[in-house]
């Protein structure tokens, strides 16, 4: 009797249309990378700072839950004109008067930012309210659960870690067993976006909840998790391709944002369904424990969970705007006027240039008193308004298949961890969280192949240890849990094994990423000393990393 293999998944090659742009001039590369690093921390430190100002908890009077800043966000006060460093200094020290303008300024400066919320309705509509005004409802519960808002207010307060386990549990309160039927899903490698497109665009946001067995026309494999893993990764590098047109890459080069010009790249109703696909591909994956390696723009992250948007958030799009409002803001009056702005905004594609007013026919001047309004109204139009449309049917594909209220458990941090996984892997956690089998299982880690392999892995470079995760798991990257929490199939967790295999039956490493496991062959056999033991284990799995994905696939072992 044949014994169907779940296949094993080849590392991806880095795709010069999936990947943000780089230089190929050696300095220009190295001023590019430098750029990029003050940007990750410049962001790591708004991340950290914004996780201490956000806080969303119950409002004792209404019994809503509200967005709260210490105390009760306002942002209808002082102008956010106050607290210009020069302006500060040139009444320090003149009298009482001044003294007094000076405290106010300095109280006010919290204002600079003020800070607004998406809303959408259920037609995917949205709009866009003072933080102060954004509210959620204190009575419904999570559908096809018994989760309230009582529930959702005490699993935000815990560590991520706890939270991870909850948002784990409550998936599973939610999930239809398989023995009660799946989705059968075939799909064409060659037409794959197509293919997953048409059949998700025919489920209800029930069949969601089932799972999803999924087969490569012409491959003989069986989905036990491993080809749902590779679907997925493989789905999202095609959606994410700039070619593609529905994201690009941000600003800062480190993640993707929404193309406003998809809509005239692919066609408006086109465009439009394909992002709610996006949507139920990105909530799907959430949902069944599968890796997202494309991060998105913080932005983005904030709109999924309504979180409240400000100035800082403008850099993640257009780091240059951000950078001059942020100069309106703080520059004196006269500044202001020399600046010599109205209330517009020019837009270009496709070579055609556009100007887009952004109060009435854009014509007003802006002053000093009125600077408040135009950066409101200049950061509304970049994060919300030219892409209202498409990040509507986003959140609208999303919420098909995630409640809105079960992810808000999550700031959009963890948000992002949940969804991409580690960046870098750990390699004592990987070995902590390894079992073995068969020849290996008694000595474990003393068995001098097992001793040999984990030398062998230590060597590699960082490229080259994701390259062997995904060969055995379908995935390059760690769970936000790390090793502990790598998944199998029906999203059980399923740890990383090593089983014995002769060297009589192969010489190769084989993988079985439905289970996560490696058939790596007992090089003991050929000789037991390192000279020759590792070596011939080294070759083997080195071969194995870089052969050519011709034999990418699922089939009979």
């Amino acid at each position: 009797m044949a014994c169907v293999s779940c296949g094993n998944s080849r590392s991806d090659r880095p795709n010069s249309q999936q990947r943000p742009m780089t230089t190929s001039d050696e300095g220009g590369e190295e001023a590019l990378n430098a750029r990029a690093k003050a940007f990750c921390l410049r962001r790591a430190n708004q991340l950290a700072s914004s996780k201490k100002r956000w806080e969303r908890r119950r409002d004792p009077a209404t019994g809503q839950m509200r967005w709260y800043n210490g105390t009760l966000i306002e942002v209808e006060g002082a102008s956010a004109a106050a607290g210009s460093k020069k302006e500060a200094k040139e009444t320090d020290g003149n009298n009482s008067q001044k003294g007094e303008k000076k405290a106010s300024t300095s109280l006010s400066s919290a204002s600079t930012e003020r800070a607004f919320v998406r809303q959408i309705a259920s037609d995917g509509v949205l709009s866009w309210v003072p933080a102060s005004e954004a509210s959620f409802s204190s009575t419904s519960n999570v559908e096809g659960t018994k989760i309230d808002s009582h529930d959702l207010e005490g699993a935000a307060g815990l560590p991520f870690d706890q939270k991870i386990t909850w948002f784990q549990k409550s998936i599973a309160s939610m999930r239809v067993p398989r023995s009660e039927g799946v989705v059968k899903i075939q799909v064409r490698r060659t037409h794959l976006l197509e293919d997953t497109f048409a059949v998700f665009s025919s489920m209800k946001s029930s069949d969601f909840r089932r799972s999803l067995f999924f087969e490569f026309a012409g491959e003989k494999g069986l989905d036990y998790g491993g080809v749902a893993r590779e679907l997925f990764q493989l789905l999202f590098d095609q959606l994410f391709n700039v070619d593609f047109a529905l994201f690009k890459i941000s600003s800062g080069n480190i993640s993707y944002d929404i193309n406003e010009n998809s809509t005239l790249a692919i066609g408006q109703e086109q465009s439009l369904e394909y992002f709610h696909f996006a949507g139920q591909v990105f909530a799907k994956a959430l949902f069944d424990g599968h890796i997202c390696q494309h991060h998105l723009s913080l932005p983005l992250y904030k709109h999924l969970l309504a979180w409240p948007c400000s100035l800082t958030d403008l850099e993640y799009v257009d780091e240059m705007l951000a950078n001059s409002l942020r100069m309106v803001m703080e520059g004196t009056k006269e500044d202001v006027e020399c600046m010599d702005l109205t209330f517009e905004t020019m837009t270009s594609a496709f070579g055609k240039t556009e100007t887009i007013a952004l109060k009435g026919d854009g014509e007003d001047v802006v002053t000093y008193a009125n600077r408040d309004e135009y950066c409101h109204l200049l950061i509304k139009y970049y994060l919300l308004d030219r892409v209202s449309n498409q990040l509507g049917q986003l959140l609208k594909g999303f919420y098909d298949v995630l409640p809105q209220a079960l992810v808000s458990i999550f700031d959009f941090q963890e948000l992002e961890l949940l969804s991409c996984g580690l960046t870098q892997i750990d390699l004592n956690d990987w070995r902590r969280h390894t079992i073995y089998k068969h020849d290996y299982q008694t000595l474990g880690e003393n068995h001098p192949v097992i001793r040999w392999f984990w030398e062998c892995v230590n060597e590699l470079d960082d490229e080259e240890k994701c390259r062997l995760l995904q060969f055995v798991t379908g995935s390059s990257r760690v769970p936000v849990s790390g090793f502990a929490g790598l998944q199998g199939n029906d999203g059980n967790v399923r740890l990383f094994t090593i089983d014995s295999v002769s060297v009589k039956m192969s010489i190769f490493p084989r993988s079985h990423t439905c289970f996560n496991r490696l058939d790596l062959p007992n090089f003991s056999e050929v000789g037991s000393a390192d000279d020759i033991g590792k070596d011939k284990l080294r070759d083997a799995l080195m071969k194995v990393l870089h052969m050519e994905l011709g034999s990418l696939g699922f089939g009979l072992e």
